[in-house]
């Protein structure tokens, strides 16, 4: 990954990311939840402080077919309207646990 923006210490940590575990991590309180959730409360239930560290791995789950989107709220802080996601299919289909 090389971006001319990128500052050289935010492309190193980026290289030392597990995002596989992330997204384990992701899968794994969406699965805890007997409710659809938003990014907002994933980042909460995994007590992140930045939507950063979860939107980017929850899109990507979604692309992948593991998780779906399943509607919209309102978001709790920003009062905008945002996905619902839960999971698309049962554990035994998903290669991430």
């Amino acid at each position: 990954m090389t971006h001319a923006k990128v500052h050289p210490n935010s492309l190193a940590a980026y290289e030392t990311l597990d995002l596989g575990l992330r997204q384990r991590r992701i899968l794994r309180a969406v699965e805890s939840s007997p409710d659809p959730l938003t990014d907002r409360q994933i980042m909460w239930a995994l007590s992140y402080t930045d939507m950063n560290a979860v939107r980017p791995r929850v899109t990507e789950l979604v692309q992948a077919g593991h998780l779906a989107e399943v509607g919209n709220t309102t978001d709790a802080v920003t009062g905008r309207r945002v996905r619902l996601v839960t999971l698309a299919g049962p554990a035994t289909q998903r290669e991430l646990f």
